[in-house]
C-alpha cells in the first residue's frame, strides 16, 4: 500500500511505526520541515517538505496529484480532518470525503 500521512502530531506521540509496516508499505510523511524533524532518520520513508505558507490542503494539491495513486490518505490530528478530506478528493483516494 501507499500511504501518504500528513504529519504534523510529533511522532513520539504516535509512533506510526507500532501499526505501519515501512518495510512493506510505501509510507510517505509530508509536513513542514520542524513537522518532519520529528520523523525518526533511520525509519524506511520518504519526507515531503511543504513550506507551511499556505493551508495543508493546497500545498499538497501543489505537491501530489492523482498520478501518485496514493491507497490511503492518513491524518490524526483534529485540526487536519477537513484538509484530509479534501486531499483524498483532489487524489481520487477512498475514504472520508468532506
Amino acid at each position: 500500500m501507499k500511504l501518504l500521512i500528513l504529519h504534523r502530531v510529533p511522532y513520539s506521540f504516535i509512533e506510526y511505526h507500532r501499526v505501519i509496516d515501512h518495510g512493506i508499505h510505501d509510507v510517505v510523511y509530508v509536513g513542514t520541515g520542524a513537522q518532519l524533524a520529528t520523523v525518526p532518520p533511520d525509519l524506511p520513508c520518504t519526507r515531503v517538505e511543504r513550506p507551511g505558507r499556505a493551508g495543508l490542503a493546497e500545498e499538497v494539491r501543489t505537491l501530489f496529484s492523482p498520478d501518485d495513486s496514493f491507497d490511503r490518505v492518513i491524518s490524526v490530528s483534529q485540526y487536519e480532518m477537513m484538509d484530509a478530506a479534501q486531499i483524498r478528493r483532489s487524489l481520487g483516494v477512498e475514504g472520508v470525503l468532506p
